[in-house]
């Protein structure tokens, strides 16, 4: 799911540089996932789930890292984005019935704009996670 990209040789240390690996991502929509995880056994739903969890971690890093990188000029292009609603960044705790909502209309919306799509376009990511708050599971 993430590609090493490049690897630079320097005196004394290797700087490695990570990828992820779009061209797979392209290759399954949200509603196939979602199809197949009703046929998945319990621990391939397992490995799934961690696999997404560690795989959005790396890619969030990737980001993290070109964010650092980035100068005063990409970052004011960072702002004028957030400020014209292409930038996304929230955190919410909401209760379940809430949530059954909100993964209604995203399920839709996405179904709507795969259905749409005529090509792969790779403009913008988009994550989202739904899910129980561990607190909660523990009690």
């Amino acid at each position: 799911m993430i590609i090493q990209s490049e690897i630079k040789v320097k005196k004394n240390y290797v700087e490695k540089y990570y990828t992820v690996n779009s061209d797979m991502f392209s290759r399954v929509t949200g509603s196939q996932l979602e199809s197949s995880i009703s046929g998945l056994s319990t621990p391939d739903l397992r490995d799934l789930m961690i696999s997404f969890l560690i795989t959005n971690s790396m890619i969030f890093s990737i980001l993290a890292k070109e964010l650092e990188a980035a100068d005063d000029d990409e970052m004011e292009s960072f702002r004028k984005q957030f400020m014209s609603n292409r930038i996304l960044m929230s955190f919410s705790s909401i209760p379940g019935l809430s949530i059954e909502r909100l993964t209604g209309i995203f399920r839709s919306f996405t179904a709507e704009e795969e259905k749409n799509l005529t090509e792969q376009v790779e403009e913008y990511m988009l994550f989202v996670l739904a899910f129980q708050s561990i607190k909660q599971k523990k009690s």
